[in-house]
């Protein structure tokens, strides 16, 4: 089992890690995305509820990670989840990046 001070790090990383990503699936850029695509913007929200809500749990489970480690496995679950979600705010991020670029090129060409 790892030391209390390096779960409780860990903890307080995930906490702040969860908020960054609550402020970049509520970006107009990742909203937009959505929009878009006509994809089912529900599935953003649940997904924000759901964040909201473990984020919510966390800081009782980081208290009891320390000493139960069925908690541990959750939070690491967690954390897992946590980057994955990252990763596809990413992937999103590189699209609509990928797009502005080739538009900014065609507007070139057509003025060239």
């Amino acid at each position: 089992m790892a030391s209390a001070t390096a779960l409780a790090i860990g903890g307080s990383f995930l906490s702040a890690f969860l908020q960054v990503l609550f402020d970049r699936m509520a970006s107009r850029e990742v909203l937009g995305f959505f929009k878009e695509r006509k994809l089912n913007d529900r599935l953003l929200r649940r997904l924000k509820v759901l964040m909201i809500a473990v984020n919510g749990v966390l800081d009782d489970a980081e208290e009891k990670q320390i000493s139960k480690p069925a908690v541990e496995m959750w939070v690491n679950e967690l954390k897992d989840a946590v980057y994955e979600s990252d990763d596809l705010l990413d992937e999103i991020s590189y699209e609509l990046c990928d797009r502005r670029w080739k538009v900014a090129l065609d507007l070139v060409q057509i003025r060239e």
